[in-house]
């Protein structure tokens, strides 16, 4: 573990990359039916004050940087890190991954989406609904 102790949490997490510019806020939404809220939420609390605001920053942080946040316990340190698997798991937890799929085809080159308009027009020729 003393390797890891200094390496930064994208080495172990590996969360979908738009996740990563979330608000650190939005880890709250991978609490199970049934869990407390109240320990996340002191959580991020601390985090926030610490200058953490996206979760790509709680990231880009090392094991000892993170536990050398003032307040916070290394109970918190393992909630934190649970959460992080669940993101690492099922980013669908936080996002909604449809959305994000249908803004990732929407960003297509122009021609790209010219090509398939014109896929599109022609086969409206074909069937005689459009000259």
């Amino acid at each position: 573990m003393s390797n890891d102790f200094h390496s930064i949490l994208r080495d172990r997490f590996h969360i979908h990359k738009s996740c990563e510019a979330l608000p650190i806020n939005h880890i709250k939404l991978a609490v199970r039916p049934g869990e407390k809220r109240t320990p996340v939420n002191k959580l991020l609390k601390k985090l926030n004050l610490a200058g953490y605001k996206r979760i790509g920053d709680i990231l880009d942080a090392a094991d000892a940087e993170l536990l050398s946040v003032d307040g916070l316990p290394r109970r918190e340190y393992d909630i934190l890190l649970e959460f992080l698997q669940r993101i690492s798991d099922d980013p669908g937890l936080i996002i909604n991954l449809e959305v994000l799929e249908l803004m990732e085809a929407g960003s297509n080159s122009k021609a790209e989406r010219e090509r398939k308009i014109e896929v599109i027009k022609q086969r409206l020729r074909e069937m005689g609904m459009i000259e």
